[in-house]
Order: structure tokens, then sequence, then C-alpha cells
């Protein structure tokens, strides 16, 4: 049984499905540098989420940071504490009917 399924949908945001919900969660604008490792970014923050007990709105939210943040910049350093916090706060999630 599959537990958890993660879509990317380059613009338009991600959907994440969990045995509780589907959420679709999308940042404001972002500014593009370079789409490499945007895909890594956004799993590697769900599994952050999923593996400190985060309810999956969270999740979600953990997961579009990363990848919101790999998307702007050049480089192998996560986000800031800090910048994870305020720019989590700007993601928009929503729950998809059943």
């Amino acid at each position: 049984r599959i537990g958890h399924i993660i879509l990317s949908m380059g613009e338009k945001g991600a959907l994440f499905h969990t045995p509780d919900a589907t959420l679709h969660a999308k940042p404001p604008e972002v500014q593009v540098v370079s789409s490499v490792g945007a895909g890594d970014s956004l799993l590697a923050g769900y599994l952050a989420g999923l593996v400190t007990g985060r309810s999956p709105v969270d999740r979600a939210r953990l997961a579009t940071v990363f990848a919101w943040s790999a998307l702007e910049k050049v480089s192998r350093s996560l986000p800031s504490m800090d910048e994870i916090r305020g720019r989590m706060e700007r993601v928009e999630v929503r729950e998809q009917g059943g």
C-alpha cells in the first residue's frame, strides 16, 4: 500500500497525498534562478516534516519552502531556520476534494 504521494507541478505548486488528506501547496511568485535540485529539495522537506511529526499541512509547507529556496539560488546549502519559518506562512495550502 502506498501511503504518501508527492506530485510536483512546476509553477503550479505541488500535490501531497497522504492517508488523511490530499493537499495542494503553492508558494508566492518565485524568481527562478535554476530548477536543479528543486525536486530533491521538495522531497527532503517533506521527509523532514514526516520524521519530525509535523501535520500534513506543515509537511506540505515545509516541502514547498525547501523547493522554493532551491529554485531561487544555485547552492547546495539549506535555507536557515529563520528563512524557513518566514516562508512557511507565505505558502498557500488547500485541501483537495475526495
